[in-house]
């Protein structure tokens, strides 16, 4: 290995072009030979990378990251934190997947949307928009989503404890506790109305699923 420096954001640092597709590793990372890194994509610090993976375009794999299986991650997304991603699982556009996150058989991260901290979407769970899922979802189908008018995102999601939550922003509650909340900070305005009418529709979307 011919070893020299390249800045990965934080300053310089031992890297190498990997020998299959001629994209930058750090030395700290570890990625296999029979995984395909495109010229422009970047896997550094301590991630690992394994199996027929490929990471392509300006995808950037970090922290503590694993990638293994044939997973694809893409464009622009990025995969760090202690984050799982495999099977035939693919992060594409500028998906987020980050902390402790999983994303596994043939699940689908796209566009701007981001799954965090203890979450895991697996199936064929397709999440995409501006949907940010976190807490202690467990997705494995699509999640439903709405865009309130002022372009604020709700989720409806599964948790691990097999209650359905509402993500919207920073927002983890349950129904009864999303009402209560939007009631007391949005009640009687046009805004409120409209939140109220968004979780009437998820209650009504999760009885005709059951």
């Amino acid at each position: 290995m011919d070893n020299t420096f390249f800045d990965f954001g934080a300053g310089p640092v031992p890297a190498h072009r990997h020998v299959n597709g001629g994209g930058w590793v750090a030395d700290s990372a570890y990625v296999a030979k029979t995984v395909r890194i495109s010229w422009n994509a970047q896997v550094f610090e301590n991630a690992q990378i394994s199996e027929n993976a490929r990471i392509s375009e300006n995808a950037r794999i970090f922290g503590n990251a694993r990638i293994f299986g044939t997973a694809w991650i893409s464009e622009n997304a990025r995969v760090f934190g202690t984050a799982r991603v495999f099977g035939t699982a693919r992060v594409f556009a500028s998906g987020r997947l980050s902390e402790t996150a999983f994303l596994s058989a043939k699940a689908r991260l796209s566009v701007n949307a981001r799954v965090c901290v203890n979450s895991r979407i697996f199936g064929n769970a397709r999440i995409s928009g501006t949907a940010w899922i976190f807490g202690e979802a467990r997705i494995s189908k699509s999640v439903a989503t709405v865009f309130r008018s002022d372009g604020h995102t709700f989720s409806y999601v599964p948790c691990a404890d097999d209650i359905y939550r509402i993500l919207a922003g920073c927002r983890y509650f349950t129904m009864s506790e999303a009402r209560d909340h939007w009631e007391n900070t949005r009640g009687g305005t046009p805004l409120g109305e409209e939140t109220q009418l968004i979780l009437d529709f998820f209650e009504k979307l999760y009885a005709i699923k059951r």
